[in-house]
């Protein structure tokens, strides 16, 4: 959600960013074909006529899922570590989205993807090659559209990973944090070269 968000930001506030690094970010939700259609249809119904909001179809409360079936993060020590902020934080068990807010995300996220060809910021966008919480066709569809807009893109997919690439097992966790680090430090040469022959 925040890669959208961020996204989004930056399409409407271009002087506020120089840069962006996403981290496998959400510009379209995990669904099969047949829910890809449905989805935001229904549940902006559903969400015209639960009240109060209530969870879409499908949805539960929250529940302290063990590691072994989450699909986030293949590193037991952080899956814990956050599970235990959940733990101490009672606000932060959410549970399943409402309707209301899987058609206000599968908005955002068509209006991220269509920004693409907007935002004229470089930008890094790293995909979890094992993602199962975020549609990775949406990416390549972002990535396709700077493409061919000829703005700078660079697209790295991390090898037998899991959406949440920075709690992730310590090898790739290490490879998404120098990406970054990288694409940043490379952009900083760069404006320190243009400086110099100004």
């Amino acid at each position: 959600m925040g890669g959208a968000i961020s996204t989004l930001y930056a399409a409407r506030n271009p002087a506020a960013i120089d840069a962006i690094a996403l981290s496998a970010p959400m510009l379209g939700i995990n669904l099969s074909p047949m829910l890809q259609v449905a989805a935001k249809p229904l549940c902006k119904l559903l969400a015209k006529l639960q009240h109060p909001a209530g969870f879409a179809p499908g949805q539960v409360p929250y529940w302290a899922k063990p590691f072994k079936h989450n699909l986030l993060s293949q590193s037991e020590a952080r899956y814990q570590w956050f599970r235990e902020l959940y733990e101490n934080d009672g606000t932060l068990k959410v549970g399943g989205p409402s309707a209301q807010w899987i058609w206000q995300s599968i908005e955002a996220c068509e209006r991220a993807v269509t920004a693409a060809a907007a935002i004229t910021m470089p930008i890094l966008l790293m995909q979890a090659a094992r993602d199962e919480i975020v549609s990775t066709d949406a990416m390549f569809r972002f990535h396709r559209e700077r493409q061919l807009a000829g703005l700078p893109i660079q697209f790295e997919i991390i090898a037998d990973s899991r959406h949440e690439l920075l709690f992730e097992k310590d090898v790739i966790r290490n490879q998404a944090l120098s990406l970054a680090l990288n694409f940043f430090d490379s952009l900083a040469e760069q404006d320190a070269e243009l400086e110099q022959t100004a």
